[in-house]
């Protein structure tokens, strides 16, 4: 295999300094403070704001592409980057808005949030390596394991599994505080609760050493809480990065490769069949989304759009009219048979005179294609609220050479 580490990704993402604890943000300059921008939209009762980030204190030039909206629809939280008062110094940050109140609540040190509970208060988050669930209303951080990349929340909300790394595949339920070793290998890695919360899927370590530092061959298994027995469910192998449902406990979206680059597939379970859908240099020549209340795959780029069902057979295939510029950030609706993309410059890393991107809405066809936005911003996310109402839209500006967080973009669908 090919050692590409694309260096300067890796060092943006270990640039900052170790914080071992959630502590209240104090280390932002000091922005006068000044209103929100403009009340955008009623949802019932309740009312959705815009929120200017830097007037609230937060100042974040990077961004770890992990908005969550919580269970209730009210908050979003996610994570990047900001400077210290003498600019010396990278830290990490994670950001908790309500989208009612335009309150912002920040916590230092958090590199990743991974899930919210049902609760709507607490948040499974990373420090560092430090795997933790954060209380948003008392601050209070309880930790779960050191040495841990990745953890996922039982559907019924009871459980948290993760990987220990060099020591296997481990599951801690909430209310007993217990730990419960499932596994020992050391390259069990990224577990998916099945929809029961009685079983894993996982990537499990077959034993058998690559070399050249990449650790041991991978296959796909299920494991079952309660007597640890592991079901191999494919013969498929490789060394993959991550996965998730689109019919949970029947079909999930692959995402593979090492070194050598990304590679995506889909593997239906009840016929035992793995359909490769190539490779993807830099994970940015296609963007796939996934909607598991349809059992659809979509593959999208530059303007193409191929939709997949759960066993990896093509269902439809269109062009967008703007084939030019590239598409991304495909999210489905809440109720189904809506998406929301980005259609732009990504990232500003093309040949692009495109001086940002655009938020659009179409069918699932590609008919009734609509702008939400209608100037070019910067919006680095885009999530669906509660009622398919709204987008949730993260936006950034480029200022002194740096890309700055600006704030969070209500837009009404009319």
């Amino acid at each position: 295999m090919k050692r590409k580490w694309i260096g300067v990704i890796l060092a943006s993402i270990f640039l900052a300094s170790s914080i071992t604890g959630c502590v209240p943000a104090k280390d932002q300059p000091l922005v006068p403070a000044k209103k929100d921008r403009q009340v955008v939209e009623k949802v019932g009762q309740e009312v959705l704001k815009d929120i200017d980030l830097p007037a609230k204190g937060v100042h974040l030039f990077g961004y770890h592409q992990d908005l969550l909206l919580s269970p209730d629809g009210t908050s979003v939280a996610f994570s990047g980057y900001f400077r210290d008062n003498e600019k010396t110094a990278v830290k990490k940050q994670m950001v908790l808005a309500n989208l009612i109140t335009g309150e912002v609540t920040t916590f230092n040190g958090v590199s990743k949030v991974l899930g919210w509970l049902p609760d709507n208060n607490t948040l499974l988050c990373q420090t560092e390596s430090t795997l933790s669930l954060l209380n948003s209303k008392s601050r209070s951080q309880l930790e779960i394991s050191k040495d841990c990349w990745y953890g996922s929340i039982s559907p019924d909300g009871k459980q948290i599994a993760y990987t220990v790394k060099g020591k296997g595949l481990m599951v801690y339920t909430i209310e007993s505080a217990k730990h419960k070793q499932l596994t020992k290998n050391q390259d069990d890695w990224y577990p998916i609760w099945y929809p029961d919360s009685k079983q894993l899927f996982y990537f499990s370590d077959l034993q058998q050493n690559l070399g050249d530092g990449a650790g041991h061959l991978q296959g796909m298994a299920k494991i079952s809480i309660e007597t640890s027995e592991v079901t191999r469910l494919t013969d498929e192998a490789g060394k993959f990065r991550r996965a998730e449902w689109i019919i949970p406990g029947k079909s999930l979206h692959i995402v593979g490769g090492w070194d050598d680059g990304f590679y995506h597939g889909i593997l239906n379970l009840s016929q035992n069949k793995y359909t490769d859908l190539g490779e993807n240099p830099m994970d940015s020549s296609y963007f796939v989304a996934v909607d598991s209340k349809t059992g659809l795959l979509f593959k999208t780029s530059f303007g193409q759009v191929d939709i997949f069902d759960a066993i990896g057979n093509k269902q439809e295939s269109y062009s967008l009219q703007e084939k030019n510029r590239q598409n991304f950030h495909y999210t489905p609706s809440a109720s189904g048979y809506k998406l929301a993309f980005v259609q732009g410059d990504y990232g500003q890393v093309l040949d692009s005179k495109i001086n940002g991107n655009k938020v659009m809405i179409s069918d699932y066809d590609g008919q009734n294609v609509k702008e939400l936005t209608p100037e070019y911003t910067y919006n680095d996310s885009i999530v669906w609220d509660k009622t398919d109402k709204h987008i949730i839209t993260l936006q950034r500006l480029s200022q002194e050479g740096e890309d700055l967080i600006t704030g969070l973009k209500i837009l009404p669908i009319k």
